[in-house]
């Protein structure tokens, strides 16, 4: 039976970051597949406005309380999306696959108020606990909400999809009965090939890229330190494609270490961009941190990176860990330590035979992870239940 499928996500638009990545991704193979469905992402201006006002007073008023309003005020949000978009179509859905906890929570809301017949299935990226465990460490009545918040979802969910071991894990210590399958992200070898043949060439100066939002997380500081140990630096520059609250601290540490000249801060830039600015690297960074119980998972930079043909050097956490240990695709160093990865850095840049085997190796393992085969098992779900 083909199911009739709504897609939603409170992330914001389809070119922005993995999850964005992500939707996008989904949404084009059901459109090959002939799915009737719909994409449902991000709330209606008004909301946010609403929700903007209703935080900031609460931020006064109740400080305590102020994170709890925002969310049940994103909930409600993401309720009037999905309402709308069930009411305004002729093909009634009879699922709903979500993409974070709210929203979810707002499937499993709308599914009781209108008496819906309807499957609830979650991707999960990270649970929402993680969130507040870097963004609120100190706070424990936080910690325990967004863990109930968290077992109601996946409670809600007649299959949690995880994207990496490890996610599957960490449902299980909040949630231990609901089934979870386990299916790694994936990208469009077809795509990638695309920007290989029409966009690589040989850059003026060489450089190293670092394609990924500016947070804590994803250890931008820690590639600039260890650019500036790097002996290849004299000849290399180092290239941030992407923005994020970061971006102050990351600033600072070029001023302070004198690379204004050799550090590039590219900013946001769109998914066809970023995509040629990592083909024409000659390596690429994904220097993840752990934070709490954060750890990155299958990270899409790096699967692009491999289906690009750009030499990795990454973080030995998570999903990095689990794609590339004991193959030559990439080298894995230990998290927030600048000396060991300036150190693989120059190992990779001074060894052109090195170089050439990881990117045969890595286009050989995006193999692994094209869309096609991600897809049939997404597909197998949905028509399972």
């Amino acid at each position: 039976m083909t199911r009739s499928i709504i897609v939603l996500s409170g992330h914001r638009s389809l070119d922005v970051g993995g999850v964005g990545t992500h939707l996008s991704l989904l949404d084009r193979m059901l459109s090959r597949a002939e799915y009737p469905h719909i994409m449902c992402y991000g709330r209606k201006p008004v909301d946010i406005l609403k929700s903007a006002v209703l935080c900031n007073s609460a931020r006064w008023l109740f400080p305590q309380l102020h994170v709890p309003i925002r969310q049940e005020s994103f909930v409600q949000g993401m309720i009037r999306v999905l309402v709308k978009a069930i009411r305004g179509t002729s093909c009634k859905p009879d699922l709903v696959h979500c993409h974070d906890t709210f929203s979810t929570l707002a499937a499993k809301y709308v599914r009781e108020a209108e008496g819906l017949d309807i499957q609830i299935v979650q991707t999960t990226h990270a649970p929402l606990l993680d969130e507040y465990l870097i963004n609120h460490p100190d706070n424990h009545y936080l910690h325990d909400m967004a863990m109930s918040w968290d077992f109601h979802g996946y409670n809600a969910s007649s299959r949690v999809i995880a994207v990496d071991t490890l996610q599957k894990e960490l449902v299980r210590r909040i949630h231990d009965r609901v089934p979870v399958t386990v299916i790694p992200n994936a990208v469009d070898l077809a795509e990638l090939a695309d920007i290989r043949t029409k966009c690589i060439k040989t850059p003026e100066r060489p450089y190293i890229c670092v394609a990924r939002h500016l947070s804590r997380k994803n250890g931008i500081p820690v590639a600039v330190e260890a650019y500036r140990r790097c002996k290849s630096a004299e000849r290399y520059q180092l290239v941030v494609v992407g923005d994020g609250q970061d971006r102050p601290i990351v600033e600072k540490l070029i001023v302070e270490h004198k690379l204004e000249k050799k550090v590039l801060l590219m900013g946001k830039r769109s998914r066809n961009e970023t995509l040629q600015m990592i083909a024409n690297a000659s390596v690429s960074l994904i220097p993840s941190i752990p934070i709490h119980n954060y750890v990155e998972a299958t990270s899409l930079t790096m699967l692009e990176s491999l289906g690009l043909g750009c030499p990795i050097v990454a973080s030995s956490i998570g999903g990095l860990q689990e794609v590339l240990e004991g193959t030559e695709a990439g080298l894995l160093v230990p998290p927030n330590e600048p000396q060991a990865l300036a150190d693989a850095i120059d190992g990779v840049l001074s060894d052109g035979q090195l170089r050439e085997r990881m990117r045969n190796r890595g286009m050989e393992l995006a193999r692994e992870y094209d869309t096609n085969a991600w897809f049939l098992r997404h597909r197998e779900i949905y028509e399972s239940l």
